[in-house]
């Protein structure tokens, strides 16, 4: 991505808190979303039907470490979540990414789109893979991360709009956006509750929606230190 490009996003995000990316400056395109969706959505389970009763799951997380701009990659095995919304420990299936450059290059592209400031130098990222059919989300809610990164691989059907409310004012609707196959969403989550609306079928149609909805956490999730 060019240094002009990639000011204008972060100056975006710093201002508005959130910034939607088309797919080709982050050097994505459909084969890349074909190869994911072929890859890894063949192997997803059902989800904690608490959580979620429609939808289908992996997930994996990387602990990541900036140097400069250059960024260190490392799977881990613990993909688990704490008292996200929910209390207690959830444990989900994990996908080992097996050193896959198409997953860390979204990696990398998804990082240096963070103003440098408010990006922790040592952290994880995590990746969930998620296929739905109707519900998306089950209401407005935050992550209680640093940021939120939503890459649309395919949709059939319409709807699914993502609405960002004020964290402040929660009835004010900040941004209401429609992500298309290809789009990259990213916001400060602590700024904003997030939702997005359930699927609409075209006369009878399929729906569904694939997607990688992502957190850069803070360094204490996954028990690092910033």
């Amino acid at each position: 991505m060019e240094q002009l490009e990639l000011a204008r996003y972060r100056e975006a995000l710093r201002r508005d808190g959130y910034v939607v990316v088309p797919e080709q400056p982050l050097g994505l395109g459909s084969e890349f979303r074909r190869a994911v969706v072929e890859r890894y959505f063949g192997a997803l389970q059902r989800d904690l039907s608490e959580v979620h009763p429609d939808r289908g799951r992996l997930r994996a997380v990387f602990r990541y470490a900036m140097r400069d701009e250059q960024v260190e990659l490392h799977e881990q095995a613990c993909v688990d979540i704490a008292n996200r919304n929910h209390q207690g420990v959830r444990r989900y299936p994990r996908v080992e990414l097996g050193g896959d450059p198409n997953m860390a290059g979204f990696v990398r592209g998804a990082l240096a789109l963070l103003p440098p400031e408010a990006r922790p130098a040592h952290s994880t990222f995590s990746i969930n893979f998620f296929r739905t059919r109707s519900a998306v989300t089950m209401g407005p809610h935050q992550d209680h991360e640093r940021f939120i990164v939503v890459h649309v691989l395919r949709k059939l059907g319409a709807g699914a709009n993502t609405l960002l409310y004020d964290a402040q004012d929660q009835e004010r609707v900040v941004a209401r956006i429609c992500l298309q196959e290809g789009d990259t969403m990213v916001f400060e989550d602590r700024r904003f509750l997030h939702h997005v609306t359930p699927l609409v079928s075209h006369g009878g149609g399929p729906c569904e929606r694939d997607a990688l909805v992502c957190t850069v956490d803070h360094p204490e999730t996954y028990g690092l230190t910033a």
